[in-house]
């Protein structure tokens, strides 16, 4: 049997209420008795991040589209496909406001980070200067059943001195966006597919300039 549900009304003002049907016994027991007022269907989509400065761990966010009414703020308990993930809290929500719910390590998702290759030397006419270049590979493969779409981030070394000159060489996908040397690339993986991106860099500095913290 369907259970009853209340109303949802909005004042001209725009503050909102809910008209429950009949009566709605609560047990006076001083325990808590949560109350289910209203369920809502809110338009669904799965992205993935990963931080391959960070960990080779994929993560898997919801992200919502509310619908005509206020989400209020305070504590969540979040399900996906039926399995309680964890709890969480919400700010207040506005009708059609996109938020994010779920964050949980994605398992059918593969992501690597594999230095290639690493060159230190001395530069200059009587070698005032050192240098470094690092060659990178990324790897994200998809061994879910349908296309994923995925954000990549990775950081390389950025300098405030002019005593040290960092110089992005090459990158066989171009980064959507690069602040400080957060560089940030967007694609969407097929199904039992591989995206790689290959990148390189090089670190220029004066020899008797202390690089904190180091370079790896």
């Amino acid at each position: 049997m369907a259970e009853p549900e209340a109303t949802l009304q909005e004042s001209p003002s725009g503050v909102q209420s809910f008209e429950i049907p009949g009566r709605w016994t609560i047990p006076s027991d001083g325990n808590t008795h949560p109350v289910a007022l209203v369920t809502f269907d809110l338009p669904t989509e799965k992205q993935f991040y990963w931080l391959a400065s960070d960990s080779p761990a994929v993560i898997a966010v919801d992200r919502l589209t509310n619908g005509e009414g206020v989400i209020l703020s305070g504590r969540v308990r979040v399900y996906s496909e039926g399995e309680f993930i964890g709890e969480t809290s919400v700010g207040q929500i506005a009708p059609g406001e996109e938020f994010e719910l779920g964050a949980r390590e994605e398992l059918k998702m593969k992501a690597e980070k594999k230095l290639l290759g690493m060159l230190k030397g001395r530069m200059g006419l009587i070698k005032a200067k050192r240098s470094a270049g690092y060659e990178y590979r990324l790897s994200v493969k998809n061994f879910r059943k349908e296309a994923s779409a995925m954000t990549v981030k990775d950081v390389i070394p950025f300098a405030r001195s002019e005593r040290i000159k960092v110089k992005w060489l090459d990158c066989s996908v171009d980064p959507k966006e690069n602040n400080l040397g957060i560089y940030t690339w967007k694609f969407d993986v097929e199904a039992g597919e591989e995206q790689v991106i290959t990148y390189r860099y090089e670190v220029e500095w004066e020899k008797d300039y202390a690089i904190s913290p180091p370079l790896p």
